[in-house]
C-alpha cells in the first residue's frame, strides 16, 4: 500500500529569465521510488514538455551529474550530483543526520514502517523511511508529499504550527468544507493535548499510523514521526501502546537542535 501523492502543479508561470530552471526543476520531479529510471519520452510527457526540450534539458543536467544515461537500457535516472546536494543538507540538519538511527530503532521496537515528513509549506515530505519486514505492511514512499490537512503526519505537524500558519495553511485547501474545517480543529486540540496524532483510513484505505511532531528551536513543528500499518493490526488500542516509543523518538530528534524555520 502506498499514500496518494499529492503532486504540485506543473504551470510555467516563472518569470522568463527562471523558466529554464523551473522545467530543469520538473524533468528532475519525475523521477520517483517507484519509477527511479526513464526514458526519453516518458520524462516529456511526465513533465509536460516537448521531447528536444526535455533532451536538452536533461544534457545541460547531465553536464552537472544531477542525471546519468544507461546506453544500453535507453533511460535516464537521477546521478551523484544529487547526492552530493543531499549531502550537503544533511551536514548541516541533526535531524537528518540523526533520524536514520532512531527510525531503525523504532521500526525494529514496534515492527512497523517508520517514517520522518518534514513540512514544506502547506505539504509534508516523506523524507527518511524504515519500512516494516512483515509481508503486508504500508509505506509513504521517499519524496512523496501529502497535504498537512490529512493523515497522521499532517496532523501532529499542523497542531503546532503557529496560528497565522494553521489558518493559512486550512483556508487554503480547497477540500476542506467548514463541517470538515471544524471537526479537524477540535481533532488538533486533542492532539495538541495528548502529544501525538492518529489516523485511519484518511490517506490510504485500510491504514492507520500514527505521529509525534519534532519541535525547532522556535517552538513550532517542522517535522513529524510516523509510524503505519494494516488497520486490523493497528487498532487504536495497539496504537496507544506504541505511543511512549514515538513521543520518545520525536522528542530525542527534537532536542537535537533543529534550527528554527
Amino acid at each position: 500500500m502506498t499514500e496518494e501523492v499529492i503532486r504540485r502543479g506543473q504551470g510555467d508561470d516563472a518569470p522568463r529569465g527562471a523558466q529554464s530552471v523551473t522545467r530543469a526543476v520538473r524533468v528532475l520531479e519525475t523521477f520517483t521510488v517507484a519509477r527511479p529510471a526513464l526514458t526519453l519520452v516518458e520524462i516529456a510527457g511526465a513533465s509536460a514538455l516537448a521531447p528536444p526540450t526535455a533532451h536538452r534539458l536533461l544534457r545541460a543536467l547531465q553536464s552537472h551529474e544531477l542525471v546519468v544515461f544507461d546506453e544500453l537500457r535507453r533511460q535516464y535516472s537521477l546521478g551523484p550530483g544529487v547526492m552530493r546536494l543531499s549531502d550537503a543538507i544533511t551536514a548541516r540538519n541533526d535531524v537528518i543526520r540523526l533520524a536514520p538511527a532512531e527510525l531503525q530503532q523504532l521500526r525494529d521496537d514496534s515492527g512497523e514502517t517508520v517514517a520522518l515528513h518534514w513540512r514544506v509549506d502547506h505539504v509534508r515530505v516523506c523524507l527518511l523511511e524504515v519500512l516494516s519486514i512483515r509481508p503486508l505492511h504500508v509505506a509513504s514512499g521517499v519524496g512523496n508529499a501529502y497535504p498537512l490537512v490529512a493523515g497522521a503526519s499532517g496532523k501532529a505537524i499542523l497542531a503546532h504550527l503557529s496560528t497565522l500558519d494553521a489558518e493559512q495553511i486550512m483556508g487554503a485547501h480547497p477540500a476542506l468544507t467548514t463541517t470538515r474545517r471544524s471537526k479537524l480543529e477540535r481533532e488538533l486540540g486533542t492532539v495538541r493535548k495528548r502529544g501525538y496524532a492518529l489516523s485511519a483510513a484518511e490517506t490510504v484505505p485500510g491504514a492507520s499510523a500514527i505521529a509525534a511532531p519534532i519541535f525547532g528551536r522556535d517552538g513550532h513543528a517542522v517535522a513529524a514521526i510516523n509510524l503505519t500499518g494494516p488497520i486490523d493490526r493497528l487498532t487504536t488500542a495497539r496504537l496507544t501502546e506504541l505511543s511512549p516509543g514515538v513521543l520518545a523518538c520525536a522528542a530525542e530528534l527534537s532536542a537535537s537542535g533543529e534550527p528554527s524555520t
